[in-house]
């Protein structure tokens, strides 16, 4: 069992960086060359704001029809199937 795990988490791994930064895994350019130079601190704000609002939206969007749902209760006059 722990000989498969092992191989699972180095797969991982793998996967994520070389996913993220192949360029740079495969020394073809260097990590200090791979920052984006055009992207300011307050636009990334910004963006992660936003992904924060519609992720706080669509929750509250769920547990509102949930609620809903759940209040509303099953219907006991239909026969079952």
């Amino acid at each position: 069992m722990r000989y498969r795990l092992g191989y699972r988490n180095r797969g991982g791994w793998m996967v994520r960086e070389i996913g993220r930064q192949p360029w740079i895994m495969y020394h073809v350019m260097r990590t200090a060359d791979g920052l984006s130079s055009n992207l300011e601190s307050p636009v990334t704000a910004l963006v992660i704001g936003v992904i924060t609002a519609v992720y706080c939206a669509l929750l509250w969007l769920f547990i509102y029809f949930t609620r809903r749902i759940v209040q509303s209760g099953p219907d006991l006059t239909s026969p079952l199937p």
